[in-house]
Formats: structure tokens, C-alpha cells, sequence
């Protein structure tokens, strides 16, 4: 890498020199030695200059230049003047129209999700009433006067008295001493 070049020429003309103090503008992050993308050149110079023997060295480590707002002057000079070099207020205006639809369709469709909760809802206390094993309790259910359904709900209720007196056997069962 060039950068290393020019670093470690730095370095070896700094260790031949009789210099004694050095300010090196490093960049923040150049502590770390892995994952720091291109500041891990910086990290590579400090680990250099740290090596010379009764050198004074000062890390400077910014986290911003000014000259980084050098790429938002368009977009300042834009704003002063109101205009956009990207979009026409047309467009401006389209896409903002866009987003107040879009926003009205996410309130529906949270709306719809609402009301298809609330249905579920109903329709599992229907399914759970269905299992109620009390004769009375069926009785005052909608499907009770539907002869066919009634049976099956019966025989439903059979079949889970019949499970719950097995699994109260096999408890009986895991539980005795063998």
C-alpha cells in the first residue's frame, strides 16, 4: 500500500532525525487495531512512531473536519435558494402525495387487522364453547338446536372425558412403585 510506504519513510526519517517530539494528526478510532476500515493506517503510524525509544509523541484524533461539509455545499446553496437540484417542487409535491396515500393505507390496513383480531377472537370463544362438556352449557349455544352438530359435540365431549380418565390412569401408573 502506498500509504504504508509513505508512513514507514516517515518513520524511519523521524527515528534517523534527532527530533524529540512529534504531533502526529492521527483520526479517531485509530486506537483500535481491527475493523477501522482506512483509519487502520493511522493505527499502523502511532504503533510505529510508540516503537522509537525517548520520543514525545501527541495523537491528535478528530472526529470531524470542517472540509467534510465541502460535499453539502449544493445541497446548502439549494436550501437558501428554496430550489432542489434533485427534485422539482412537482415532484416535491407527487411524493408527498404518495406518502400522505400510503399512510392513509397503513391506517386502514391496521384498522382491518384490528377488526380480523376482534373476530378471531370471537370465533375461538365459539371453538372453546363448543367443548364445554356441561349438558346446560350446550344447550344455550347457537348450534344447539342443529341435531347434527349437537351429536358431533357430543360425542367430542365423549372422547375428551374418555382422554382425561387414560391420563389420569397413566399418572396413577408413573406414579406407583415399581
Amino acid at each position: 500500500m502506498v500509504q504504508y510506504t509513505v508512513i514507514d519513510g516517515l518513520v524511519s526519517a523521524i527515528r534517523d532525525s534527532n527530533v524529540q517530539h512529534v504531533v502526529l494528526l492521527s483520526s479517531w478510532g485509530a486506537e483500535l487495531g481491527t475493523q477501522v476500515g482506512g483509519i487502520i493506517a493511522c493505527h499502523r503510524f502511532e504503533e510505529l512512531l510508540d516503537q522509537i525509544p525517548g520520543l514525545n509523541v501527541v495523537y491528535l484524533r478528530p472526529v470531524w473536519f470542517m472540509e467534510n461539509f465541502l460535499w453539502n455545499i449544493p445541497l446548502i446553496e439549494a436550501a437558501e435558494s428554496g430550489a432542489s437540484r434533485w427534485m422539482s417542487s412537482s415532484e416535491v409535491e407527487a411524493l408527498e402525495s404518495e406518502t400522505q396515500q400510503a399512510r392513509s393505507e397503513a391506517t386502514a390496513l391496521r384498522e382491518e387487522t384490528k377488526r380480523l383480531r376482534e373476530e378471531i377472537q370471537k370465533q375461538s370463544a365459539v371453538i372453546a364453547g363448543m367443548s364445554v362438556r356441561s349438558g346446560d352449557a350446550q344447550a344455550s349455544l347457537p348450534f344447539a338446536k342443529d341435531a347434527p352438530v349437537s351429536q358431533y359435540v357430543a360425542r367430542i365431549n365423549e372422547l375428551q372425558q374418555e382422554l382425561l380418565e387414560e391420563r389420569k390412569k397413566n399418572q396413577r401408573r408413573k406414579s406407583t412403585p415399581v
